[in-house]
C-alpha cells in the first residue's frame, strides 16, 4: 500500500477497507468491501491518467477541494491549443435558436448570457456580415446582457477529484424498461411460416409460431412477422421495443434508408407506422442470420406444420394483413373483349418445383434470390 501511494493519490481514502482490515487484531476476514476496492485499484492501474511535463517558462497553477473526509489538490498548466477555437456564429445561432423555442421566458423576463467570448461586440459591430447583423436585430427585441465569466476548467478537476475519491454506495443494477423481439419468415418448400421471440425486461422469454395459410413471397412473410409481432406488443403492454430481424430490405425500409420498390412493401411499411404511434419508442436493428437462430426455428416450425412445443403460442394467419389497391383502367370496347378472354392462374408453386426438378431459375434477378433464399 505504500509503494502504491506514488502511483494513486488519495489512496488512504480508496484503500480505506484495507487499512481497517490491517487494524482489526482479531478475525482477519476479507469482506466484499475490501474486494471491490481491490478490483477498483486494478482498474485504475490499468487506465492511469496521462500526464505532461511542464515547460521552465510557464507558471504551476495549484487548485484545492475539500470535503467531510477527503482533500485534495491540483497542480496544472493552462495552455492555449491551437485547432480549437469556437466558432462564434455558432454561439451566436445556438442563442438564437434559444430564444425561438423558449420565447416565452425571453418576451417577459431578462436574460444575461454569461460568457467569455465577446459575443455583445460582435453583435454591435457595424461591419459584421449580413448574417450576424440579422441574428442582432431579432436579439434585439429581447432585453438580454451579456457577462463575462472567468475560466474554472482546472478548478473542475480538483472538484471533480474530491468527488470521485468520496466513498459510494454500490448502486443497484435497475432492469431495462424496453422489451426485445426477434422476428423471422421464411418460405420453402413446404410453406410460408413465421416466428416471433419476446424478452421481457426480466429476461423471461414469450414464443410465438404463425402459419401462413395464403401465397406469400419471402419479403411479405418477413413483413408479417414483423406486423404481427407489433400487434402482439401492443397487447402485452410494451411501450418501449428493440425489434431485430435478419432480413436487410424490412429493416432497412423501416429505418428509411431504403425506398419501398413495390405496392404491396409499401402497405405493409404503411400499416407498421400506424402501429408505431402506440409505443413511446421502437428501434429496428438488423442482425446477420446466426445471431437470430432461435426466430429463425421458430419460423421453420410454423412453415412445416410441424408439431409445437409446449410454452409455443401458435395462431394460423388465413390472409395477409394489408388490402392491396388494384387500380381499374378504363380501356376501349374491343380491347375490353380481348381482356374479356380467361387466361389460366399461375400456380406460385410452379416456380419452385421447376427450379427443385430442373434448376430452372426465373429471368428476373430479384425473384432469382428470393426463390435461393
Amino acid at each position: 500500500m505504500a509503494a502504491l501511494s506514488h502511483f494513486i493519490s488519495c489512496l488512504s481514502k480508496k484503500g480505506l477497507p484495507f487499512f481497517k482490515l490491517l487494524k482489526a487484531s482479531e478475525h482477519f476476514s476479507w469482506s466484499e468491501a475490501a474486494d471491490t476496492t481491490f478490483e477498483q485499484l486494478k482498474l485504475f492501474l490499468t487506465k492511469p491518467p496521462i500526464m505532461t511535463a511542464p515547460r521552465l517558462d510557464e507558471t504551476l497553477l495549484i487548485y484545492i477541494a475539500a470535503t467531510s473526509r477527503v482533500v485534495s489538490t491540483a497542480i496544472v498548466v493552462e495552455r492555449e491549443e491551437s485547432g480549437h477555437a469556437y466558432k462564434v456564429q455558432k454561439l451566436l445561432y445556438a442563442i438564437l435558436i434559444t430564444s425561438s423555442k423558449l420565447r416565452h421566458y425571453f418576451e417577459y423576463y431578462k436574460i444575461a448570457v454569461v460568457t467569455e467570448f465577446p459575443l455583445e461586440d460582435i453583435l454591435r459591430n457595424k461591419e459584421a456580415n449580413d448574417r450576424i447583423i440579422k441574428w442582432a436585430i431579432e436579439l434585439g427585441t429581447y432585453s438580454i446582457e451579456f457577462r463575462s465569466r472567468p475560466t474554472i476548467k482546472s478548478q473542475a478537476l480538483a472538484d471533480f477529484i474530491t468527488e470521485w475519491t468520496e466513498i459510494q454506495e454500490p448502486i443497484a443494477a435497475t432492469c431495462p424498461e424496453h422489451w426485445v423481439m426477434y422476428f423471422d419468415g421464411v418460405l420453402n418448400i413446404n410453406g410460408a411460416g413465421v416466428g416471433i421471440l419476446f424478452i421481457t425486461p426480466t429476461k423471461d422469454k414469450l414464443w410465438y409460431v404463425l402459419r401462413i395459410h395464403f401465397p406469400a413471397s419471402n419479403n411479405a412473410a418477413e413483413y408479417e412477422a414483423c406486423l404481427h409481432g407489433l400487434h402482439i406488443a401492443i397487447e402485452l403492454g410494451v411501450k418501449r421495443l428493440m425489434v431485430y430481424g435478419d432480413s436487410a430490405l424490412v429493416i432497412n425500409q423501416l429505418n428509411k434508408d431504403w425506398s419501398c420498390s413495390s405496392e404491396k412493401m409499401d402497405a405493409y411499411y404503411a400499416e407498421i407506422r400506424k402501429l408505431e404511434g402506440k409505443f413511446y419508442g421502437t428501434e429496428y436493428h438488423h442482425v446477420v442470420r446466426d445471431q437470430n437462430q432461435l426466430a429463425d426455428q421458430l419460423s421453420k416450425i410454423g412453415s412445416s406444420h410441424a408439431a409445437i412445443l409446449p410454452g409455443v403460442f401458435i395462431q394460423d394467419l388465413l390472409g395477409p394483413s394489408i388490402k392491396e389497391e388494384k387500380e381499374v383502367e378504363e380501356v376501349p370496347p374491343t380491347k375490353q373483349l380481348v381482356l374479356a378472354v380467361p387466361s389460366p392462374i399461375a400456380d406460385w408453386r410452379e416456380q419452385f418445383i421447376k427450379y427443385l426438378t430442373s434448376a430452372e431459375v426465373p429471368a428476373d434477378k430479384t425473384e432469382t434470390e428470393c426463390l435461393i433464399r
